[in-house]
């Protein structure tokens, strides 16, 4: 059986970086801006909702602007006369039709034309009518904002020094696939340098891969222009709760090409198997966007006819008929001819086939949702006769639960009062109470009447909720709430950032490392690269160390960490480990196993 390497696409990763860095901003700025409003919520009715001001404003000057600029409210044709009027061009980039990357170098082209003054020599050879409408005055008011300045800048950093250069990477033919494993390595290894210390990054010497170094033009250099402090203030913290962000997007899909990951070290083989693999699937998208195209534009075009269509296009067969000769030409259109007839039919036999299984789905469906309605009114109807027999009355509270417990006599009566009321509700239930609050068993062994009496009340709490002492406790959370300093927000907002790894780590439907953990005789004496949360818990790090060996009883009950104990009750084994400066006079134990199948350790 031949191999499938599943591997990820690499533009994907950009885009995804995208959508990461927008989440990072929208918070960095509720943390600067005290929750308060950004740029043109100050001066007019806007709601930007959950989206980030920075992107909101690199947008909205692309659509006063730029190539795809609103025809009747936008001035791209007066941008442009602005511009060669300087000697220049438009750096704005067309949201259509560019998907990956556009965030980053449109954030970079606003901070340029921004700087050069471009956009306000713009708006003053307008006419006053169109300065005054909404998207004119919005782009003014969002560029006056020092806070969303801050983040257009360092997006346009980051564009320079990190997502550019992974793009002409992957743009680049003669790179194989598995190469790409060294380069996202060192993609890894700078942000999570540069998320702590951005200063690199501020300064202009940051060099990420030395193939592809930052283009150094005059978008590139009004970066580094002279700014307002409070703008290079707000770029340094922008960029570095963005690159957290981005950080933890890293370390999720890149995984298979880090250390300790299966294409990390590709073997000639694999190397082989994918020698004719694209890093991207950019090709196979264009496809999918001239099929979309087809069926907005033809309808009732058929799926045999947009297939024709597509293919002769994508094989650029018109190109290929034109360098044949007239003979074969001429032959090649004669066979087309002969064999339309025996396609469409097969094509009309596969729609039929398709449609004869769709409706045989659709109907198995109708049956079993039917009877699957019917078994549930009879067992709600068996259920009510049920405890109504038994108890005589349906309990709505916990008082109706203490009534019913004490009428009973025995404690056998009382429990099969309390498991008919259970499966009562189990029944009536639409999804308002969790599944797993009417098991009646733990462990295998049925639950005591305490037990269940417990969970009868809690049911009962969450079916019957009083509005008015819920919005009490509202009122009341909101009104205990305390504003922190904006440096305990950050830092809080960075380790929210990077929980993220770590509940994916212990989160046991997450990719798991692949290779088995080495045998016991292996691991004693090893050295180790263990990640783990820095002592501060705001970020990774990475500590080398000694296995010095299998860890004893007194080892295990002096040395591990609480979180560590449901390990312990599963199985697994525990090292002790002797880590490096400055923690060389300390011993701690940890299951490697379960730090290896994580992907967090690594053997030297």
């Amino acid at each position: 059986m031949a191999s499938i390497n599943d591997l990820y696409c690499g533009k994907h990763v950009i885009l995804n970086l995208q959508e990461y860095a927008g989440s990072a901003l929208a918070d960095w700025e509720t943390v600067e801006s005290n929750g308060e409003k950004l740029g043109r919520e100050k001066h007019l009715l806007w709601s930007r909702g959950k989206e980030s001001a920075t992107l909101l404003a690199v947008r909205t000057v692309c659509e006063a602007y730029g190539p795809d600029a609103n025809p009747q409210a936008g001035a791209p044709v007066e941008f442009r006369d602005t511009l060669e009027r300087c000697g220049e061009r438009s750096r704005l980039k067309a949201y259509r039709g560019n998907r990956f990357n556009v965030p980053f170098e449109n954030s970079e082209a606003v901070y340029y034309h921004h700087y050069k003054g471009h956009f306000k020599d713009t708006h003053q050879s307008l006419p006053a009518t169109k300065q005054k409408n909404q998207l004119i005055r919005s782009v003014g008011y969002d560029l006056e904002d020092k806070i969303i300045i801050g983040g257009v800048r360092a997006m346009g950093i980051i564009n320079t020094h990190i997502t550019q250069p992974v793009m002409k990477m992957l743009d680049k033919h003669d790179i194989h696939v598995m190469d790409t494993s060294s380069y996202y390595t060192q993609l890894h290894d700078s942000v999570q340098k540069w998320m702590i210390d951005p200063q690199d990054l501020m300064n202009d010497s940051a060099l990420m891969f030395q193939d592809f170094p930052p283009v150094g033009d005059d978008v590139h250099k009004s970066l580094y222009g002279v700014v307002d402090e409070d703008i290079e203030f707000n770029t340094k913290h922008a960029l570095s709760i963005i690159l957290h962000n981005m950080y933890v997007c890293i370390k999720r899909q890149l995984e298979d090409h880090l250390p300790g990951g299966k294409y990390h070290s590709s073997s000639a083989e694999t190397r082989q198997e994918t020698s004719t693999c694209p890093k991207d699937n950019v090709a196979a998208e264009r496809v999918f966007a001239g099929l979309d195209y087809l069926k907005r534009k033809s309808p009732n075009m058929s799926t045999l006819a947009m297939q024709g269509v597509l293919l002769w296009t994508q094989n650029k067969t018109a190109e290929y008929i034109d360098t044949c000769s007239p003979d074969k030409r001429k032959a090649l259109i004669n066979d087309a001819m002969r064999n339309r007839r025996q396609i469409v039919k097969l094509y009309q036999g596969k729609v039929k086939n398709i449609k004869q299984q769709r409706n045989q789905e659709v109907e198995k469906r109708k049956k079993d949702r039917e009877t699957k309605e019917r078994e549930l009114v009879a067992q709600t109807v068996s259920n009510t006769d049920n405890v109504l027999k038994v108890c005589g009355f349906i309990c709505k509270t916990a008082g109706d639960v203490d009534r019913l417990v004490h009428e009973k006599d025995t404690e056998a009566s009382v429990k099969e009062a309390l498991l008919s009321q259970i499966k009562y509700y189990k029944c009536v239930n639409r999804g308002v109470v969790k599944g797993s609050l009417f098991y009646i068993t733990s462990g295998g062994k049925p639950l005591t009447c305490e037990e269940l009496i417990s969970k009868l009340k809690e049911i009962l709490s969450k079916l019957h909720v009083n509005p008015a002492n819920s919005n009490e406790e509202s009122t009341a959370t909101c009104s205990t709430s305390q504003v922190n300093s904006k440096e305990v927000s950050r830092a809080e907002l960075k380790a929210k950032l990077l929980a993220k790894l770590k509940s994916k780590s212990t989160n046991k439907t997450g990719v798991k490392r692949k290779n088995p953990f080495p045998d016991s005789e292996f691991v004693i004496s090893k050295r180790l690269r263990h990640t783990c949360m820095a002592p501060c818990g705001t970020r990774l790090e990475v500590y080398k160390g000694t296995v010095v060996r299998e860890s004893t009883a007194a080892d295990i009950e002096e040395l591990m960490e609480e979180e560590y104990r449901c390990y312990l009750e599963k199985g697994y084994t525990f090292y002790t480990i002797l880590y490096d400066p400055p923690y060389q006079d300390e011993f701690f134990t940890y299951p490697l196993k379960h730090e290896w199948d994580n992907g967090l350790l690594e053997f030297m």
